[in-house]
């Protein structure tokens, strides 16, 4: 199914490729969509065969349906982002954050800035404008992380704290603040 879904973006996008005559960066651009294509369809059937409920990582089915679950959550926090919430807030972006809030409270503070650091980039690079959502990610998963000892609430709150500290610093308005009050 994987080299099938990559055929049919290739014969579908080769096409445009070729009618916009973009030369050798858009035959390069056409063979990583394709490849992201067919690696997609890979972990999302990794994510959507049957699993046996059981965290162990020993075994290549377990580490493969949890990297396809992974897959398959942040390809829909990516298509989220779009969606606007009362014209401000982003529904990807407070999926996000509760993904990294969550992590960094079960597994802490250092899973917590990767997961951050993870997600962030995804959702950087859907919005194909710098690297805020890393950064505000990161320090805001460090926190939670560092806090996760304490009650759940301690942690939420040092999560919104440390993402408002980052958004205060480097973003025009409150909307990043929200987002995270929000999850």
């Amino acid at each position: 199914m994987p080299a099938v879904s990559a055929a049919i973006c290739l014969a579908v996008s080769a096409a445009f490729t070729i009618q916009a005559k973009q030369g050798v960066s858009g035959a390069v651009k056409l063979v990583v969509e394709c490849a992201i294509c067919g690696m997609c369809a890979y972990f999302y059937r990794l994510a959507l065969s049957p699993w046996d409920g059981k965290l162990n990582f020993e075994y290549a089915a377990q580490s493969g349906h949890t990297a396809g679950v992974l897959m398959l959550a942040g390809t829909l926090m990516l298509t989220l982002s779009n969606i606007r919430l009362l014209g401000t807030v982003s529904a990807g972006n407070i999926a996000a954050c509760f993904c990294v809030m969550m992590f960094a409270y079960k597994a802490g503070a250092g899973t917590g800035c990767a997961v951050g650091a993870a997600v962030g980039i995804i959702m950087d690079a859907g919005r194909g404008a710098g690297i805020f959502c890393t950064s505000a990610y990161c320090i805001a998963g460090l926190a939670a992380g560092i806090l996760s000892r304490r009650k759940r609430i301690v942690s939420a709150v040092g999560f919104v704290i440390a993402n408002g500290a980052v958004t205060a610093m480097f973003y025009e308005n409150a909307a990043p603040l929200l987002e995270a009050m929000t999850a």
